[in-house]
C-alpha cells in the first residue's frame, strides 16, 4: 500500500492529523454553512478583548495566588519606597517656605536652586552605577540599604545651618535615591509580564505623586503641632519625621523583598511558585539579547528614535515643570496672604491634578491607540498656563489657577516613554538605550537652565531672567514636535491603520484557514508564501485579495524578501513531505534513517524561518511569530517515547529559536493543532467502512473511552491564530474544535447520514497492515504517545482558549459532518 502523505505539516498535531490539500479545502469551505461559521468566528474573535483587567486573560487560580503574593510583598515595597523617595526629594522645598529661608537668610543666593542642582548631579552620577550594582548585589539588600542610607542623610539636614551643608547632604541623598526608580523598575520587570507590568507601573508612579503631596501635608501638620518643640523650628522636625517614616519601610524591604525569580529565597513562595515565576519570565522572552558590539551601536545611533525622543524629553524637562510646585510655594509665601500650613497644603493641588491627568491621559491614549493627539492637547493646555505666568500681570486668582493646572505636565513622562517604546518596536537593545539615554540627557540639560533662567532667588516672577517666557518656548517646541509626529502619521494612513500577516503554507489546510480569516478582518493584509505563485490554489487566493510571493524554506534570502514589512508571521513546517521524499529516494538520506532525515530537514527549515524573521530588515516591524507546533514527546513522556520524530522536531525548532534568536522568541506564540477530522480523506481506512449487513464500521487503534481532540482545520485554525495575535506573546493555545470519543463521533455520523454505524477498536498492527514500515512506526508511536499522554503531553503551558480568556468560535462535529460530502464513503 502506498504511503498517504501530503504537504503543509501533514499529520500536524496529532497522529494522522493530516492536511487537506487545496482541492479538498475548497469543498469544505465553499458551503453557505461554512461561510457563516467562518464569519461568526471572525466577528467573535475580533471583539472578545477587554480593555482592562488586573490579571491577564486566562490566568489560572494558582498563578493568581502567585501574583497576589507579588503584589502584596514586591509591589507594596516598591510603592512605599518610591513614596519615601518623592517625600524626601520634595521636603526641601516645603522646609524652605516654612521658615528655613527666613531663619537661615536664604533667598538672594539662589540656595534652593543650588540644592536642586546638587541633588540632580548626585542622581545622574549615582544612576550610572546603581543598576550595575543591583545585578551583583541582591536587590533585597541593595534597595533597602540605599533607602536607609539616604534617609540618614535626610535626618542630618535637621542640623544644617549653612548652605554648603545642605549642598553636600543633598548631593548624597541624590546619589542613593538614584537607585529607587531604575532599581525598582528592574525588579518589577523581573517578576511581572509586560501586560501586568503596565498596570503595576501605574500604581508605582502614583505612589510618587502621593509622596510629593504628603510632604506638604506633613510639613503643615508639623508647623501647627511641633513648631518650637525641643527648641527646634517645624522645618527641622520635617527631616526627623521623614527619617522615622523610612525606617519601617526599609525593614519591610530587608525582610520581604524577593530579589529576582532566579535568586529568590522569599519565605512566602513554595517550590512550584518559584519555578512558575522563572517560567513566566522565560515565556516573556526575558533572555540575553546578544552581545553589544559596534553593529548595535551603529544601529542605535543611526536610528531616528534616539534623537527624536531625546529631543522631546529634553523639551519637557526644560519647561521646569517638576519645579513648579516649589515656585508656587514661594509665590504663596511672598504674597503674604497665607499661613505656613496653607503655603504647604495649597500646592498639593498640583499633585492632585497630576494624578487625575496622568490616569485619564493614559486611558484615553490606550483607547485612541496613539499618543500624539493626547500630547498635543496637553501641550496646548501647558501653553495656556505658561502664557498666563509669562504675562504675570493678571488677577491673583488666575495666576493661582495657572499654577494649579500646571499639574497636567506630569503625564508627559509615561506618554513619551510609551511612545518611544512603541517606536523602537522589537529592537530590545535600541529600546533600552533610547529610554535611558533620553532620561539622562533630559536630566542633564535642565540643570544649567534651571540655574540661569529660573533661579529660586528670582522666583516667582523671574522678571529679570524671563524664566516663564523661556519655559514657554520649550513648551511650544514640545507641542510642535508632537504635531509633526501626528502629521507624519496622518500622511501614512495605510501603514498606520493596517498590518501584514505572512503565511507559510498558505495553500494548505492550516495556512489556508489563516489566510481566509485574516482576509476578512479589517486592517489586515495577507501575504502568502509558496514555492509556486502561479499554482491554481495560489491564484485563487490572489483573486480574493491576498498577495502571493515566492519563497523557499531552503533559501533564507527568499524568506527574508517574503517577510519584509510583516507584523505577524505564521510558520508551519512539514515533516511528512520530507519523509515521503526520503522513502521515494533512499539515496538522499546519507547514512541516516528516513525518519532521521525527515527530522533534520524539518528542523533545519524551521530554524531557517526563525533566522529570516530575525533579520533586522524583518525584525523592525515584526510583532508576533506564531508557530504551528506539537508537544515534546520525549520530555513529557519522561523518556518513554524517544523517537516520535514529527513531535520532537517541533520542540527542537522552539529550543533553537529561544537560544539563537531570543528577539523572535520574545514575540513567539504557538498553536498545537488537534487531530484533523478530515484525515479519512488521506488515509481511507480511517473512514467508516460498509459492512456486509449494510451498516458502517469505523476501525482504529484508539481506545473507545479516549476523548479525541478534533479540529476542523480548514475552518478553525485561523481563529486560533487570530486569538494568539490578540493575546500577549508567549501564549500557547490548543487548537481543538471539539473533544469526544470515537463512538460518540460515529453515532453522530450515522444519525446525520441516516445509516447504522459503530466503532471498533483494533490493534496497531491491524491498523497499519501493509503500510510502509517507517511511516507505520512514526504514526504508530505517535498514536501510542497521544493515547497515553494526550495532545499536549501534560505540558501546563498549552491551554484551551477559554483558559486564556478568549472565545474562539469553532465548528462542532455535527456541523462538520452535516456540511461534508460523504459520497465517496456511503455507497
Amino acid at each position: 500500500m502506498a504511503s498517504h502523505v501530503v504537504s503543509d505539516n501533514a499529520i500536524s498535531a496529532a497522529p494522522l492529523a493530516a492536511t487537506v490539500d487545496a482541492k479538498n479545502q475548497t469543498s469544505v469551505t465553499s458551503s453557505p454553512a461554512a461561510a457563516s461559521l467562518k464569519n461568526d468566528a471572525i466577528a467573535t474573535v475580533a471583539s472578545n478583548r477587554r480593555w482592562f483587567s488586573w490579571h491577564e486573560s486566562g490566568t489560572s487560580p494558582e498563578e493568581k495566588k502567585l501574583i497576589f503574593k507579588l503584589d502584596w510583598f514586591t509591589l507594596s515595597f516598591a510603592c512605599l519606597m518610591f513614596f519615601i523617595k518623592q517625600l524626601d526629594q520634595n521636603n526641601i522645598s516645603n522646609a524652605y517656605v516654612s521658615g528655613m529661608a527666613d531663619e537661615l537668610g536664604f533667598g538672594p543666593g539662589n540656595e534652593l536652586s543650588w540644592m536642586n542642582t546638587y541633588f540632580s548631579v548626585g542622581t545622574i552620577l549615582g544612576g550610572l552605577v546603581s543598576n550595575l550594582i543591583i545585578t551583583v548585589v541582591r536587590p533585597r539588600i541593595w534597595l533597602p540599604s540605599c533607602l536607609l542610607t539616604w534617609s540618614v542623610f535626610v535626618l542630618a539636614l535637621f542640623k544644617c545651618n549653612h548652605a554648603y551643608q545642605f549642598y553636600v547632604l543633598r548631593f548624597f541623598i541624590g546619589v542613593f535615591e538614584s537607585a529607587a526608580w531604575p532599581g525598582v523598575m528592574y525588579c518589577l520587570g523581573s517578576w511581572y509580564r509586560k501586560s501586568e507590568l503596565a498596570r503595576r507601573s501605574g500604581l508605582f508612579v502614583m505612589s510618587g505623586v502621593l509622596g510629593q503631596m504628603f510632604s506638604g501635608y506633613l510639613q503643615a501638620a508639623l508647623f501647627t503641632g511641633m513648631h518650637g518643640k525641643g527648641g527646634m523650628s517645624a522645618w527641622r522636625w520635617l527631616f526627623i519625621f521623614d527619617f522615622i517614616l523610612a525606617i519601617p519601610v526599609a525593614a519591610y524591604g530587608f525582610i520581604t523583598f524577593p530579589d529576582t525569580p532566579h535568586t529568590t529565597r522569599a519565605f512566602y513562595f513554595d517550590e512550584w511558585e518559584r519555578e512558575r515565576s522563572r517560567q513566566r519570565i522565560e515565556e516573556e522572552g526575558r533572555k540575553p539579547v546578544g552581545k553589544m558590539d559596534w553593529s548595535v551601536i551603529r544601529r542605535i545611533f543611526g536610528s531616528w528614535q534616539v534623537y527624536s525622543f531625546t529631543a522631546a524629553y529634553s523639551f519637557w524637562t526644560l519647561t521646569c515643570g517638576s519645579y513648579v510646585m516649589q515656585y508656587f510655594s514661594i509665590y504663596l509665601k511672598k504674597s503674604g496672604l497665607y499661613t505656613a500650613p496653607e503655603i504647604n497644603n495649597i500646592p498639593t493641588c498640583i499633585g492632585a491634578v497630576n494624578f487625575v491627568v496622568m490616569v485619564s491621559t493614559g486611558y484615553i491614549a490606550d483607547k485612541l491607540g496613539g499618543r500624539a493627539l493626547v500630547c498635543g492637547v496637553v501641550g496646548c493646555w501647558m501653553i495656556l498656563n505658561y502664557s498666563i505666568l509669562t504675562a504675570w500681570d493678571v488677577p491673583h486668582k488666575l495666576r493661582m489657577a495657572a499654577f494649579i493646572m500646571h499639574g497636567c505636565y506630569g503625564c508627559f513622562t509615561p506618554l513619551i516613554a510609551g511612545w518611544a517604546n512603541e517606536a523602537c518596536g522589537g529592537d530590545q537593545q535600541k529600546r533600552a538605550f533610547v529610554l535611558s539615554f533620553m532620561v539622562s540627557v533630559g536630566s542633564a540639560v535642565v540643570i544649567p537652565f534651571q540655574q540661569i533662567q529660573m533661579a529660586s532667588g528670582e522666583a516667582p516672577e523671574f522678571s529679570k531672567t524671563h524664566g516663564w517666557g523661556s519655559a514657554l518656548a520649550w513648551v511650544l517646541a514640545l507641542t510642535l514636535w508632537t504635531a509633526s509626529k501626528a502629521s507624519k502619521a496622518s500622511k501614512e494612513p495605510t501603514e498606520a491603520m493596517s498590518k501584514t500577516i505572512v503565511i507559510i503554507g498558505v495553500t494548505g489546510a492550516q495556512g489556508g484557514s489563516v489566510g481566509q480569516t485574516f482576509l476578512q478582518l479589517p486592517g489586515w493584509r495577507v501575504r502568502g508564501v509558496t514555492r509556486n505563485p502561479e499554482g491554481e490554489s495560489a491564484k485563487g487566493l490572489k483573486s480574493e485579495g491576498a498577495e502571493i510571493v515566492q519563497g523557499d524554506l531552503d533559501d533564507k534570502e527568499s524568506l527574508i524578501r517574503a517577510f519584509q514589512g510583516a507584523h505577524v508571521i505564521f510558520s508551519n513546517t512539514d515533516f511528512f513531505a520530507h519523509l515521503q521524499q526520503a522513502m521515494a529516494q533512499p539515496d538522499i538520506t546519507k547514512n541516516r534513517s528516513t525518519l532521521e532525515y525527515a527530522y533534520d530537514r524539518e528542523v533545519g527549515q524551521g530554524i531557517r524561518i526563525a533566522e529570516a524573521a530575525a533579520d533586522p530588515s524583518v525584525n523592525k516591524t515584526l510583532e508576533r511569530f506564531v508557530m504551528s507546533t506539537l508537544s515534546h514527546a520525549t520530555k513529557w513522556s519522561g523518556g518513554k517515547y524517544k523517537a516520535v520524530y514529527h513531535f520532537d522536531s517541533k520542540a527542537a525548532m522552539i529550543k533553537a529559536t529561544e537560544e539563537r534568536f531570543p528577539e523572535i522568541a520574545a514575540r513567539m506564540s504557538t498553536v498545537t493543532i488537534g487531530h484533523y477530522v478530515t484525515v479519512w480523506k488521506l488515509f481511507d481506512r480511517l473512514a467508516p467502512k460498509l459492512q456486509p449487513d449494510g451498516s458502517y464500521l469505523m476501525s482504529r487503534n484508539t481506545p473507545p473511552d479516549f476523548k479525541m481532540p478534533f479540529i476542523v482545520t480548514e475552518r478553525d485554525t485561523g481563529g486560533f491564530v487570530k486569538a494568539l495575535v490578540d493575546l500577549p506573546p508567549n501564549k500557547h493555545i490548543m487548537g481543538v474544535s471539539e473533544e469526544m470519543t470515537l463512538p460518540e463521533w460515529v453515532e453522530i455520523w450515522g444519525r446525520v447520514n441516516d445509516v447504522r454505524a459503530a466503532y471498533k477498536e483494533i490493534t496497531r498492527d491491524e491498523l497499519f497492515e501493509g503500510v510502509p514500515e517507517d511511516f507505520a512506526k512514526e504514526i504508530g508511536d505517535g498514536f501510542d504517545y497521544f493515547h497515553e499522554f494526550g495532545l499536549t503531553g501534560g505540558d501546563p503551558a498549552i491551554l484551551h482558549a477559554d483558559q486564556l480568556g478568549v472565545k474562539v468560535p469553532v465548528t462542532s462535529m455535527e456541523e462538520y459532518i452535516r456540511s461534508e460530502d460523504w459520497s465517496t464513503v456511503i455507497q
